[in-house]
Formats: C-alpha cells, sequence, structure tokens
C-alpha cells in the first residue's frame, strides 16, 4: 500500500489482518509530504506517490493498493505509469459494494 497519511497505517495493517492478506502484504509506504502539504502540490503528490509505489515494489510487491479517497486521482495517473499492478480505492470501494449488493 502506498498513502500520504501516516495516521491511516494501523487501520490500514489491521484491515488486511483482518482479511487473511497479512502473508503477502508487504507493507505500508508513505510520502515523504505529509497529506496537507501534498494536497496544496499535485505534481509533488504525484511523485511523492510514485516514489512510495517504487518503494512497495522495491519491497516484492506486485500490487499496490492507493490508500485514500483523496488520492484516487493520482492512482489514475499511476495506473498509466504502469511501474506496479495500481488498485485504486474508489473504483474498488464501489466494485465491491456492487457485488455485495448482487448477493442479496
Amino acid at each position: 500500500m502506498a498513502t500520504s497519511t501516516p495516521l491511516l497505517v494501523p487501520s490500514l495493517t489491521q484491515l488486511v489482518v483482518d482479511h487473511g492478506g497479512d502473508s503477502q502484504f508487504r507493507g505500508v509506504q508513505l510520502t515523504a509530504s505529509g497529506p496537507l502539504v501534498l494536497a496544496a502540490d499535485p505534481e509533488k503528490q504525484f511523485h511523492e506517490l510514485r516514489d512510495a509505489v517504487f518503494a512497495s515494489v522495491d519491497d516484492g510487491a506486485q500490487a499496490v493498493i492507493i490508500a485514500g479517497g483523496p488520492l484516487s486521482e493520482m492512482a489514475r495517473r499511476l495506473t498509466a505509469e504502469h511501474v506496479a499492478a495500481i488498485i485504486e480505492p474508489v473504483p474498488s470501494a464501489c466494485e465491491l459494494v456492487m457485488k455485495r449488493l448482487a448477493r442479496r
């Protein structure tokens, strides 16, 4: 996973454990700057998230979740970079909701 929000790391890690993915989990990579700094500078946000994706790949990740709905636009841009398989937060959440609704 990659995110700009250090406060999310414990809950993201716990979600992975709760859903049984901890054997494949390579951790959460953080951007060098915090979320408020990056929100004010989209290009810096993109480059720092890309660096976090590279760090995830270096740690052995084959896919990287971009953790945080406000990072959706950057996730789309990172997908086009073909650095790794990027899991975009909002489309992935919508897909999950649709699957669960279809089971009803």
